[in-house]
């Protein structure tokens, strides 16, 4: 199943039936990697390509990203947003960042 299908079904059932206080439970994983630079620097630019493409207009959509480390100290935040830089100019260039929205990354 595809997990930000289902999300988005979620929400929208959530919204119709005003209980929206169950969806800050719902968080979409749709790739894990293991503490390899190089496995997430891979799992990053395969969830861009995947979600930063291009509309009919020619426009990009917007992106962010909420970082948070369990039980690992050894990637920083700043490697992960260098990543994800390097990972949208290459992609989607014209992307901009949406503060007010995230894309979670976990590890």
């Amino acid at each position: 199943a595809n997990v930000v299908d289902l999300a988005e079904r979620m929400v929208t059932y959530a919204q119709a039936s005003r209980q929206c206080r169950y969806l800050q439970r719902v968080l979409p994983v749709e790739e894990t990697a293991d503490v390899n630079l190089k496995k997430l620097n891979d799992m990053i630019l395969k969830c861009v390509s995947e979600h930063l493409k291009a509309r009919d207009d020619g426009s990009f959509p917007s992106y962010a990203m909420e970082f948070k480390a369990r039980n690992n100290d050894s990637i920083k935040k700043s490697d992960v947003l260098e990543m994800l830089g390097d990972a949208v100019n290459t992609v989607a260039p014209a992307a901009s960042v949406n503060l007010s929205v995230s894309l979670q990354c976990e590890q």
